[in-house]
């Protein structure tokens, strides 16, 4: 007999401003939430220091829906990405939400797969692109006068394939880097 788990969906709201979380137990996350406000040690830097300012008595725990745990964190995200201005998206870094202009897809983002350069993640966790920030009709696209296609071919092996990215940076059969350069005839 298989039992259908479900999870909530509950928000954190304090002088109009929201804090959006998923879990599987509910007591026990509210408790940790409120014990980590209490003692000035919450994840989330603008919920504690709005909780800082306005009191406990402006706090509001709420359970707004409950879904199936396969479900979860898909709700989550999009209730988190339609509300601008809760706390998961100006709290602390370590815990934004981020869109992939490729494939669509909305995650959460701690701060150890950022890249060095920028405070972004590296590459979208689904499409493993590393241009997910760059939309498909970029000048990106115009710079190399390459239009997006739905199959590569490599001019080494002649390996066809569906790429994941505008540009692939190899072929992911025989690992050439050139894989799109014409062969050059060596007669002589």
């Amino acid at each position: 007999m298989e039992q259908n788990k479900t999870g909530v969906i509950y928000c954190i709201s304090i002088n109009s401003r929201n804090y959006y979380g998923s879990t599987l137990n509910i007591i026990s996350r509210k408790s940790s939430h409120f014990s980590s406000l209490k003692s000035n040690l919450h994840s989330n830097i603008e919920l504690q220091e709005a909780y800082n300012k306005h009191g406990k008595e402006s706090l509001k725990f709420e359970i707004i829906k409950t879904v199936p745990v396969d479900l979860l964190k898909k709700e989550e995200l999009e209730l988190i990405s339609s509300d601008k201005k809760c706390f998961n998206y100006f709290g602390s870094p370590q815990r934004k939400v981020y869109k992939c202009k490729r494939c669509g897809n909305v995650w959460k983002c701690n701060e150890k797969i950022f890249s060095r350069k920028n405070k972004e993640p590296a590459s979208c966790p689904q499409c493993r692109s590393y241009k997910w920030n760059v939309s498909t009709n970029s000048n990106y696209i115009k710079k190399y006068n390459k239009t997006v296609s739905y199959e590569c071919t490599c001019n080494k092996c002649n390996h066809v394939w569906k790429p994941r990215t505008i540009i692939p940076a190899a072929c992911p059969n025989c690992k050439c880097r050139k894989w799109n350069e014409k062969q050059s005839d060596k007669n002589n």
